[in-house]
């Protein structure tokens, strides 16, 4: 029933209202704020309806629902109706007239038969309190749902801090005399780690209902008298990083690295068997080294590539390798464990087979009994891993004692009686066992340790150091799981002050709708993404939502529903989502200008799937955006025009980019495609720090028939963003939008040259810049606006009426680029003047060819 709520709270609003500031303080729009309060209500009555029915059921018969879920829910979700009909004026928030009337309509479609309550009553319960007893189960749930949407929260305690106010305190007393219900929280730390097991944590260790999750925790509802056991999350962690629950993967994985370094030199190997073993020996009699047949780089040490996983694990890996290979070629893998074993313990297997020769010579000596020597191979590494287990793994109790506390919870662990061995050389924790060495650290991370260790230098001679450098194991497990699922870049989706377990875990999208605006229909036809013409008539949400891919999953469906792609931190308040996986295109793990570029192309329907939450594309995972009022997109290199005054002119000049990056893609070829790219966006970045409804017309080049017949399908579109992002956009749209229809009724023409169209207005322009002696606005403009009617005039006989129409329009540009050359210099303000007149052109072809009508 969630996933139908959702759905139909988002078909009620527009996308205008939905997309609307709903706090001064934070990112929060109304479809998210309101969407938020909503399910926590319906979260609140749904536990307070498991263990008290006839409660919930005498709600229903006073307000005559079949089911309360949908009283709590819409009575969350309206609770701030207001905002939707007032305006900003002096810091306050103004009321418009026939507000209560137009909220009832909208109530009227949730299909609740006393609607008209949800507006007069019910919305109340956020700021008032309680007449009647029947109703204090909904009364509770509406205000601490409230409550735990604050803007003013930055962590899980806070909570806790509001709670006391006399504003939340009686709901709360209710809750917990009432009903036996009390609100807890898990505080935990920022990192991959703890993402990674975020949504097992919140399923496996509280005994409750898990409610919100903010940046630092999570708070959940509980009846339970027993408090939260450290241990249970310890044991969580323990479980991933020694062997993670596919141990059989593990061992497949690492048997593989192992097994393809011993047959590098499977044919040296293979004359050995038969007692060639000069092939091991160069011409001039000398052993051959090592190296030769186990490259080093190609080879790693046997318990580098074991590293952290289980002693049973490593056994059964070194088990799997001698099994494979033994019949093939014993003599390479007897000389791998005794090569290649280990880098801290070299010494280890020949002490236990009491090989005292080097290699190869050692070969000889075994002979023929290499099969005996493999068995006892086999005995020295099981002896070695049945005496390592160990009962606790003391860095990890570090870690997750240092890292989780709770309001409810109890430390079961036990003290850590010894001292560090050594401390991470990436995040500075304390090592109590055994280190990784960074070697294989960075092989995990495919040489990219810049990435890993920002406090540390570039080092010329990083060979000669490394070996002192120690990697915890929790950092490893981290380099191992972004080599595997979670590479680098990423949009990171943050949500303030927090969201909803339910909402987290019920937002989803189809990628496949974020790599194209067209797609083929099955009459082979062409079909534009309808999401543009929506915007513009101000569809539903849900409507707009759809189609920028969003989907909702249902609750029978979420366990476990996190994507290779994307992954939810239930402790962290994002999501994190591999721009690799999602956008389709080969992008390197560092994020470039150009990658950079391309993320932005997506951006705008990430945004709508995540209800307007604010997003950082970035290579560090733990970047986030700054708190604004607004909804914003951040990066380590950010653009003037990616943030219009509020979320709307916002989401336009994102929407417009896409457009123009779909129009840029088809008309470029693969290899000019990106320095296309390139010079659109600088432009359109010199362009916004003017106005940013000017990097909307910005395209980089000049507009010819063919580019042209990739943008038309985006004009009408480009011009109403033009129109709604500032005054000046809105001036420019409608003078272009005017001069282009006129022009198409004054040229008959059927195949006008470019200069035919346009020319008039370079003609005023040039004027323009030629006179920039005169020191009045007026008398500038008025000469520059006279030339291009005269032009126009001379070359198409028009006559006053016409002229009259025409020149307040043509004036109209002239001072708008006078502002312009004002806020600029006189080269930028050429450049847009360019700009203008390219886009009057594309108008006029666009109303030539018929599109517009």
């Amino acid at each position: 029933m969630y996933r139908e709520l959702l759905m139909k709270s988002m078909d009620i609003l527009k996308f205008t209202d939905a997309i609307k500031s709903a706090k001064k303080t934070s990112p929060q729009t109304f479809i998210f704020h309101s969407v938020s309060v909503g399910t926590l209500a319906l979260a609140i009555c749904e536990e307070i309806g498991k263990v008290f029915p006839d409660d919930m059921k005498r709600l229903q018969d006073l307000y005559n629902v079949d089911d309360f879920r949908s009283l709590c829910y819409f009575s969350g979700f309206f609770h701030d109706w207001m905002k939707l009909y007032s305006v900003e004026e002096e810091g306050r928030f103004k009321i418009q007239p026939n507000a209560m009337n137009n909220a009832k309509e909208l109530a009227k479609q949730t299909g609740i038969q006393k609607s008209e309550l949800l507006i007069e009553h019910l919305a109340t319960y956020a700021e008032g309190h309680v007449v009647n007893r029947d109703e204090i189960p909904l009364w509770i749930s509406v205000k601490i749902a409230d409550m735990l949407m604050i803007s003013d929260i930055t962590s899980v305690t806070d909570v806790f801090e509001f709670a006391k106010s006399g504003n939340y305190r009686d709901a709360i007393k209710e809750l917990e005399d009432s009903y036996g219900f009390h609100l807890h929280y898990i505080k935990s730390s920022d990192r991959l780690f703890v993402l990674l097991a975020s949504e097992d944590i919140v399923n496996k260790v509280i005994n409750g209902r898990a409610l919100i999750s903010y940046k630092d925790g999570v708070v959940y509802l509980t009846r339970a008298n027993d408090k939260i056991s450290l241990k249970s999350i310890y044991n969580i962690f323990y479980s991933r990083i020694h062997g993670g629950t596919d141990i059989n993967k593990d061992i497949s994985e690492a048997s593989k690295r192992i097994e393809e370094c011993i047959k590098l030199k499977e044919e040296v190997w293979t004359n050995v068997n038969v007692g060639k073993y000069e092939v091991l020996y160069n011409k001039d009699g000398k052993p051959k080294q090592v190296n030769v047949v186990f490259p080093s780089k190609k080879c790693n040490y046997f318990e580098d590539i074991v590293g952290l996983l289980e002693p049973n694990v490593k056994l059964n890996v070194a088990l799997k390798v001698i099994s494979d290979l033994k019949d093939d070629i014993p003599y390479a893998v007897l000389a791998y464990f005794l090569e290649k074993f280990s880098s801290k313990d070299d010494e280890y297997i020949r002490k236990a087979l009491n090989i005292k020769d080097k290699f190869p010579k050692y070969i000889n000596s075994i002979g023929n009994n290499v099969d005996l020597y493999i068995n006892k191979l086999i005995e020295a590494l099981k002896s070695r891993y049945s005496s390592m287990s160990s009962p606790w793994d003391n860095t990890l109790l570090s870690f997750v004692k240092k890292s989780f506390t709770g309001s409810d919870m109890v430390d079961d662990l036990p003290s850590i009686n010894v001292s560090p061995k050594n401390y991470c050389t990436v995040c500075g924790m304390p090592i109590y066992e055994d280190s990784v060495r960074f070697k294989e650290y960075n092989e995990l991370l495919k040489g990219k340790t810049e990435i890993w260790i920002p406090r540390e230098r570039g080092l010329a001679e990083i060979d000669s150091i490394r070996d002192s450098w120690a990697i915890c194991p929790i950092c490893n497990y981290e380099a191992k799981e972004m080599k595997s699922e979670m590479l680098p870049p990423y949009i990171i989706v943050s949500f303030y002050p927090a969201i909803p377990i339910d909402l987290l875990r019920s937002l989803s999208f189809d990628s496949s709708k974020l790599y194209s605006d067209f797609t083929k229909e099955d009459n082979k036809k062409t079909r534009l993404n309808p999401i543009y013409n929506d915007v513009m008539t101000d569809k539903s949400f849900k409507q707009i939502y759809e189609e920028a891919g969003g989907d909702i999953i249902r609750r029978e469906d979420v366990t476990n529903s996190s994507s290779k792609n994307v992954k939810p931190d239930y402790l962290g308040s994002k999501i994190v989502i591999g721009l690799k996986d999602v956008l389709g295109e080969r992008i390197s793990t560092r994020l470039t200008k150009n990658e950079l570029n391309m993320s932005l192309s997506i951006v705008p329907f990430i945004s709508i799937v995540y209800l307007g939450a604010p997003l950082f594309i970035s290579s560090n995972i733990y970047d986030f955006p700054l708190v604004t009022r607004n909804f914003t997109v951040m990066s380590d290199i950010n653009y003037n025009w990616v943030k219009g005054d509020d979320n709307y002119s916002t989401l336009l000049l994102l929407l417009s980019y896409r457009a123009k990056y779909s129009a840029l893609k088809n008309y470029s070829t693969k290899n000019e495609f990106e320095n296309n790219l390139n010079s659109m966006v600088n432009e359109m970045d010199l362009y916004a720090s003017v106005d940013k409804s000017l990097s909307i017309i910005s395209t980089g080049m000049a507009v010819d028939d063919k580019f042209f017949s990739n943008i038309k399908f985006f004009a009408r579109f480009l011009n109403f963003s033009l129109e709604k992002v500032s005054k000046m956009g809105e001036s420019f749209s409608r003078s272009l939008g005017i001069i282009s229809s006129i022009l198409n009724e004054v040229i008959k023409d059927k195949n006008p040259s470019k200069h035919d169209v346009i020319g008039f207005l370079r003609d005023g322009i040039d004027i323009f810049f030629k006179t920039t002696i005169i020191k009045e606005k007026e008398d500038r403009v008025n000469i520059a606006a006279s030339t291009a009617l005269n032009t126009l005039q001379t070359k198409y006989s028009i006559g006053d009426e016409m002229s009259k129409r025409i020149y307040p329009h043509i004036r109209d540009i002239f001072s708008n680029l006078y502002e312009i050359e004002e806020k600029s210099d006189r080269s930028l303000a050429i450049s847009i003047s360019n700009s203008i007149v390219n886009w009057l052109y594309v108008l006029f072809l666009y109303k030539k060819s018929g599109e517009s009508s």
